[in-house]
């Protein structure tokens, strides 16, 4: 069994968003079994090893990554971060575009007048009856309105029937026209929640490598992904720039005991008990490539503390599930499915 260990540094940390989340992005506080993937994936496509469209494509008529083409590579993906690298998640307030917050919604539309009548008075517009200058000075005045407001306003003055026949006339003249409420400068922008993980040091990645899958989409040529490994420029968002100090093609090693030691995350599920040691859980998951796609959450042991950021190992009982494997170093024992 082969598996790649990446060793790499963070510039000022990292960001890797929560699944299912918009205007609250917190931030994990190490690397997701994905994120990981991804890194890699974008060596390979960058370098040409594999051929991708763009950073999205359609499979089975959903929006995907080209992560997805690459994932079956890996049977197992873990990280840690080196000792004396220590770190903390924070939250910033950020201003935003907020467009893709907004569903589309043409029937909720706002009114707004016309760009070349926006700056004519209401009697240098032509051919406008007494109905219409009513209705054109409140959306004037208004900047922008939605048909509901102006019917609320001008109740007293014209019945809701009469203003929507006087609005389809303006809209046919060309007067008149609509706006998503998403394009409006009120809505435009936003106050987001943004999450980073600020932590400058030394990490461990390790890539357990399905040598069959591999063996059919590079020809067993291994040495491809040492290659992309080298070429991993970012963990993480695009900010996230991360440089590579060091790549090894390793023999991984069962462990035959139940009890090991290791410093690597792994899946909750494969071990029975935490004998000893300090450590979190973090929600990642299963999938998840793009919309639509399925993903299913998994809690992962990750040992260490969270508050601050920094990896120590622990000693675990392994679940009968599980199987342990040596990477390298002595803490280094990844704990994978059967």
């Amino acid at each position: 069994m082969k598996a790649l260990r990446v060793e790499g540094e963070l510039h000022w940390g990292f960001w890797s968003r929560f699944p299912e989340t918009s205007k609250m992005q917190s931030s994990f506080s190490i690397f997701p079994p994905t994120t990981l993937i991804g890194a890699i994936a974008s060596a390979i496509f960058n370098l040409g090893i594999l051929k991708s469209v763009g950073e999205v494509y359609v499979e089975n008529k959903k929006y995907v990554s080209p992560a997805v083409m690459v994932k079956d590579f890996f049977l197992s993906v873990s990280a840690y971060f080196k000792p004396n690298v220590k770190g903390f998640s924070i939250e910033d307030i950020n201003k935003y575009i907020t467009l893709h917050f907004h569903a589309f919604a043409k029937s909720n539309a706002n009114l707004q007048i016309s760009p070349e009548y926006l700056v004519k008075s209401i009697e240098e517009i032509p051919s406008l009856s007494e109905e219409e200058k009513l209705i054109v000075e409140v959306i004037k005045k208004k900047g922008y309105i939605e048909p509901s407001k102006l019917e609320k306003r001008l109740k007293e003055k014209l019945s809701k029937g009469q203003i929507r026949a006087i609005l389809q006339s303006l809209k046919k003249k060309g007067i008149v026209t609509e706006i998503e409420r998403r394009f409006l400068p009120k809505y435009r922008t936003g106050a987001i929640l943004v999450g980073k993980t600020y932590l400058s040091g030394n990490f461990v990645a390790i890539y357990l490598l399905n040598e069959e899958q591999i063996a059919k989409d590079l020809a067993g040529e291994l040495n491809k992904l040492v290659l992309a490994a080298w070429n991993i420029t970012r963990i993480g968002s695009k900010e996230s720039i991360a440089s590579i100090n060091n790549v090894e093609l390793l023999e991984a090693k069962k462990i035959d005991s139940e009890k090991v030691s290791t410093i690597l995350y792994f899946p909750r599920f494969l071990s029975s008990e935490i004998i000893s040691g300090k450590y979190y859980i973090e929600t990642f998951w299963e999938g998840g490539w793009g919309r639509n796609y399925y993903k299913k959450p998994v809690d992962y042991v990750v040992p260490g503390s969270k508050v601050p950021i920094e990896s120590m190992p622990i000693e675990v009982k392994l679940s009968d599930k599980a199987l342990a494997y040596q990477i390298k170093e002595e803490d280094e024992v990844l704990i994978v499915k059967r």
